[in-house]
């Protein structure tokens, strides 16, 4: 708020009446601090940062006759982006068995969006590379109770936001991965129950021999005496009719 004085004529006495007009110098100073306090809330740099991250079996070969193998692992990484504006993260990720690097592997450049809460991001590992006296161990764990690996994985990021590097806090977790559901393996089909089998069939038994009895003896021995009369009997007729026939002729 300004103050206007007037003289007033005749006297020495100076008469100040407040007024409210704001003088345009002013107006532009306000807008001014405003838009400079609005554009260092938005541009100022926040801290990028990671969630946590799950990993999984992508694929997973052993070749026993050759001593290799090999085992891609597929990394969910969540990553959180307070700023106004898109920033991009790389680096590095590292996959070690025990105290033994087992691979490593390079993030390009990934644009994440502003306010993202959070944008995820999926990154193939080859965690194949090591030594040789640690594949046994590698076979051991995998193909023998428990049947699972565990790996640990560090890794460093950075952000870069309108020009400014940013390191983002280091990646330090381990995993446990599974040998027995590996994408690539595929499990027995489910044994379903079905019809109970019918039991075999016996086999036929041999024709039993022809027994005779009493009876049957009997019954031939009757047919056979009656076929032994009835040729007798054409026996005799034939001898009749060949006399009559002599006796005729005669």
């Amino acid at each position: 708020m300004f103050v206007r004085c007037f003289l007033t004529p005749c006297t020495s006495f100076h008469i100040c009446v407040p007024t409210s007009r704001t003088p345009l110098p002013s107006l532009i100073q306000l807008l001014l601090a405003f838009s400079l306090a609005a554009a260092v809330f938005v541009l100022v740099p926040r801290g990028v940062t990671v969630g946590s991250i799950q990993v999984r079996s992508s694929r997973m070969s052993f070749n026993t006759s050759k001593s290799t193998y090999q085992i891609i692992l597929a990394a969910t990484i969540p990553i959180f982006n307070p700023n106004y504006m898109p920033v991009e993260v790389s680096g590095s990720l590292v996959v070690s068995f025990y105290d033994q690097q087992a691979g490593i592997t390079g993030l390009d450049p990934v644009s994440i969006p502003a306010r993202a809460f959070p944008k995820i991001i999926t990154v193939d590992m080859d965690a194949s590379s090591v030594p040789q006296e640690y594949l046994f161990t590698i076979y051991t764990q995998c193909f023998t109770f428990p049947e699972r690996i565990i790996f640990f994985l560090t890794g460093k990021l950075r952000s870069k936001y309108l020009g400014w590097v940013l390191p983002i806090p280091d990646i330090d977790n381990y995993f446990i991965i599974s040998c027995t559901n590996a994408p690539d393996r595929r499990p027995d089909p489910p044994h379903l129950p079905g019809r109970p089998a019918k039991p075999p069939r016996p086999p036929n038994s041999p024709p039993r021999p022809w027994k005779v009895g009493k009876r049957d003896t009997a019954a031939a021995v009757g047919v056979a005496g009656q076929m032994e009369g009835d040729t007798k009997e054409q026996i005799t007729e034939v001898e009749v009719e060949e006399e009559v026939e002599e006796g005729v002729e005669a």
